[in-house]
């Protein structure tokens, strides 16, 4: 079965680069998806679809691919700010998160099913850009 993200982090520490600095609570090695910072989080957990295992596991995985850590720590400071706005404008409607899901996390998610984890990561930025636009 896998553990889950919190479980993989829980006693890690920020890197020694972050560690003691404002940007501890961003380090890659801390960061955790909450429903307060991530967006894929609240797209699985609020759209009403069913969540496999496998593929909370693939996007688990996801996060540790060659180079990823960058992209990781990009995703949740452009994603906390964007699902800060959207809480406040449509807070946990299954409606908003089943259309976000629909129309991102399908093609995210049959990327990682597929091996294909740049595809995957561009397809995040992808969302992450359209969002920025429609809520500003």
């Amino acid at each position: 079965m896998g553990i889950t993200v919190e479980e993989y982090l829980k006693d890690r520490q920020a890197c020694t680069v972050c560690g003691g600095t404002e940007h501890e609570e961003h380090c890659v090695t801390t960061m955790l998806s909450r429903p307060d910072n991530c967006l894929i989080y609240n797209a699985v957990n609020h759209s009403g679809q069913t969540k496999l295992v496998q593929d909370m596991q693939a996007l688990q995985q996801l996060r540790a691919t060659p180079g990823a850590a960058n992209t990781v720590l990009q995703y949740y400071m452009r994603s906390e700010p964007l699902v800060h706005k959207i809480k406040l404008q449509h807070g946990d409607n299954s409606v908003f998160w089943n259309n976000l899901y629909n129309q991102h996390m399908l093609g995210i998610l049959s990327a990682v099913r597929g091996g294909h984890s740049q595809q995957a990561h561009d397809l995040i930025f992808a969302m992450l850009d359209e969002l920025e636009v429609s809520n500003p």
